[in-house]
C-alpha cells in the first residue's frame, strides 16, 4: 500500500529536526565526555598520588625513624622531599577543585539542555497529538467531501430530471395556453351569440308587449270617453330639497350584496346593481317601488350604474373588466365596452349617451365613443382610482384617489389640470347640479366639499358616530346642493346642512354598513343601499 505524500513529508521534517538538534548538542556532549574522562583520569591520579603519599608518609616515617636512629644529617633532605610532595598534593587538590567547578558548570549546562530537550519533546508530543487530530479532521473532511460529491451527483441528476420535467410542463403549458386562447375565443363567440339570443328574446318580448298594448288600445278605442280637461300637471323642477323623515319602503334590491343605487334624471325610477351580476330597474308609484325590468349580460358583479341625461340608456360598470349599455325602453343590451385589464370601478356618462368615462383598478381612465364602440383616449393615473365624475361645462373628468387626492383631468389633452388634497383616502364622489362643487367622502370619516372655482376644500362635514366602513362608499348632494348625504358603518344615513355645517338628520333603518346613497332629482326622496341585499327608499310622508 503506497504511503501518502503528506505522511512522508512529515517524517522527513521530523528527521531533519532531529539532525539539526543533535548537531547543536554534539560538541557539548563530546566536551562533556572528554571532561568526564579527564575527571576519571584525575581521580585515578589522585588515588595514585594519595597512595604514593601514604606510601611516602610511611616511607618518611620509616626513614625518619631510621634517620633519627642513623643520621640526623639526612633528615633535611627528606623534609625537602616531603615539602615538595605536599606542594604537589596541594596543586593536585587545586586542579581537582577547578575540575569540580567545571563539572558543576557542565552539569548546569546539561540540565539546561535536558530541560530544552524535555520542552522540545513536549512540543513534539503536542505536535504529534495535533497531527493525529489533523489526520482525523482530514479523514472526516474527506468523508464529507465524498458525501457532498455523492449528494451533488444526486442533485445534478434530480436537476436534470427537473429540467426535463420543466421542459415537458412548459410544452404542456404552451399547449394548454393555446387551448385556453381557443376556448376564450370560443367563449367570446358564445357570449356574442348569447347576447344576440338575449336581444332576440327581448325583441320578442317587446313585440309581444307592443301587440298586447295595441290590442288593449284597440279595445279602449272602441269605448267613447268624454274628456273635458287634462287631469295632469307638468312636473316642475325642484325648488328646495326636503329632508326625508321616514322609510317609505324596504326592498330586496338584488340577490346578493348591493354595490350601487341611482335615480333616473326624472326621479320616477331608480336602478340597483350588485354581486348577482344583474342591474334592476325599479319604478316608483305612490311612494312604492315596483320592479320594472332586470338587465342581464354581465359576467361578474356590477360595481356602478348611471343614466344618460335624456333617460334613454343605462350604464353598468362590472368586475369582468368591461362596462355595458342597455336601452331603457326595451331593456336590450346595446354595447359591451372592453379594454381594461382589471375590474371597472366606476363609470359615468359625459353629458350625452354617446360619451362615457370609466375607471379601473388597473389605474387607467378611459374615454369611450359608444356609437363607434371604441376607446378614444386612455389616461394613466399614478394612484388607485376610487370614483369618477364628468363635468361637461369644464370639459373635465374628476377622479378620487387612494393617495388622498381629487384630480381634475382635461378630457381634451388627458393631463391633470387641478389637484386638490383631502384629509384621507377618497371612497366616493358626487357633483352638484350646477357643476360647481364636488363632494368627496374620505376614510378619515369626513365629507369634504371641493369648489371647482377656487380648487380648494370649502367645507368639512363630520359628525359624532359617523364612521366610513368600506373603501368604496358613495356620498351624494341633495338636488339643490344644500344638503350632503353619506352612509355610515353603523347602518345610519347621515344628512348634513351645508349652510350650518351641522348634522341635520340621522336616518336609522339599515342593519349593515351603508354603501351608496342618491337623492332624487325631484328633491323629496332618497334611496340608500347596504352591504347586504337591502335598499331603503326614504321620503317625507
Amino acid at each position: 500500500m503506497d504511503i501518502p505524500k503528506w505522511k512522508l513529508d512529515i517524517v522527513n521534517q521530523l528527521l531533519l529536526r532531529d539532525q539539526q538538534q543533535a548537531h547543536a548538542f554534539e560538541d557539548l556532549i563530546h566536551h562533556y565526555g572528554s571532561l568526564r574522562s579527564g575527571i576519571s583520569h584525575l581521580d585515578q591520579e589522585k588515588n595514585r598520588c594519595e597512595q604514593e603519599l601514604k606510601a611516602c608518609r610511611q616511607e618518611v616515617s620509616t626513614l625518619t625513624s631510621k634517620l633519627e636512629m642513623s643520621c640526623a644529617m639526612k633528615s633535611y633532605d627528606y623534609e625537602q622531599k616531603v615539602f615538595r610532595l605536599q606542594e604537589e598534593v596541594t596543586d593536585l587538590h587545586r586542579q581537582k577543585g577547578a575540575l569540580a567547578a567545571d563539572v558543576i558548570e557542565l552539569s548546569k549546562a546539561v540540565q539546561e539542555r535536558d530541560r530544552a530537550l524535555a520542552s522540545s519533546n513536549s512540543k513534539l508530543t503536542e505536535l504529534e497529538s495535533n497531527l493525529k487530530t489533523s489526520h482525523r479532521t482530514i479523514n472526516n473532511l474527506t468523508d464529507k467531501v465524498h458525501d457532498l460529491d455523492r449528494i451533488n451527483k444526486l442533485i445534478m441528476d434530480e436537476k436534470f430530471a427537473m429540467d426535463m420535467t420543466l421542459k415537458s410542463l412548459e410544452e404542456k403549458n404552451r399547449e394548454i395556453e393555446e387551448d385556453k386562447q381557443k376556448l376564450l375565443t370560443r367563449v367570446a363567440e358564445l357570449q356574442e351569440t348569447i347576447q344576440e339570443l338575449r336581444n332576440i328574446e327581448h325583441d320578442i318580448k317587446y313585440r309581444k308587449n307592443q301587440e298586447t298594448i295595441r290590442k288593449n288600445l284597440a279595445e279602449a278605442a272602441s269605448v267613447v270617453v268624454d274628456i273635458n280637461e287634462p287631469d295632469y300637471l307638468e312636473a316642475s323642477p325642484c325648488i328646495r330639497s326636503v329632508i326625508p323623515q321616514k322609510a317609505l319602503m324596504k326592498i330586496d334590491a338584488n340577490d346578493g350584496e348591493v354595490n350601487s343605487v341611482r335615480f333616473t334624471p326624472s326621479g320616477n325610477m331608480f336602478g340597483s346593481a350588485g354581486f348577482d351580476r344583474k342591474l334592476r330597474l325599479w319604478a316608483i308609484t305612490d311612494n312604492k317601488c315596483e320592479l320594472r325590468s332586470t338587465l342581464v349580460g354581465c359576467n361578474a358583479a356590477v360595481t356602478a350604474i348611471d343614466f344618460d341625461p335624456h333617460e334613454t340608456v343605462v350604464l353598468g360598470a362590472s368586475s369582468d373588466f368591461s362596462c355595458r349599455v342597455w336601452t331603457l325602453n326595451d331593456s336590450r343590451l346595446r354595447v359591451n365596452l372592453t379594454g381594461h385589464s382589471e375590474r371597472v370601478v366606476s363609470a359615468k356618462f359625459m353629458s350625452s349617451s354617446n360619451r362615457i368615462v370609466t375607471i379601473s383598478s388597473d389605474r387607467t381612465i378611459k374615454l369611450w365613443d359608444v356609437e363607434r364602440c371604441m376607446c378614444k383616449r386612455t389616461i394613466m393615473a399614478t394612484s388607485s382610482l376610487q370614483d369618477v365624475l364628468a363635468c361637461g361645462p369644464l370639459c373635465a373628468v374628476i377622479t378620487g384617489h387612494f393617495d388622498h387626492k381629487v384630480r381634475v383631468w382635461d378630457e381634451r389633452t388627458g393631463a391633470v389640470s387641478t389637484e386638490v388634497a383631502v384629509c384621507g383616502r377618497v371612497t366616493g364622489l358626487d357633483i352638484s347640479s350646477d357643476m360647481r362643487q364636488v363632494l368627496a367622502c374620505t376614510r378619515n370619516n369626513t365629507l369634504e366639499v371641493v369648489s371647482l372655482r377656487t380648487n380648494k376644500v370649502c367645507d368639512y362635514l363630520t359628525a359624532e358616530g359617523f364612521r366610513v366602513g368600506l373603501d368604496i362608499v358613495r356620498p351624494c348632494f341633495s338636488a339643490d346642493a344644500l344638503y350632503a348625504v353619506a352612509g355610515g358603518q353603523d347602518g345610519c344615513v347621515y344628512i348634513w346642512n351645508r349652510q350650518t355645517r351641522q348634522l341635520e338628520a340621522c336616518l336609522q333603518g339599515h342593519s349593515n354598513t351603508v354603501v351608496c346613497c342618491h337623492w332624487s332629482p325631484a328633491g323629496h326622496m332618497l334611496i340608500s343601499c347596504e352591504r347586504t341585499n337591502k335598499a331603503i327608499l326614504w321620503g317625507d310622508n
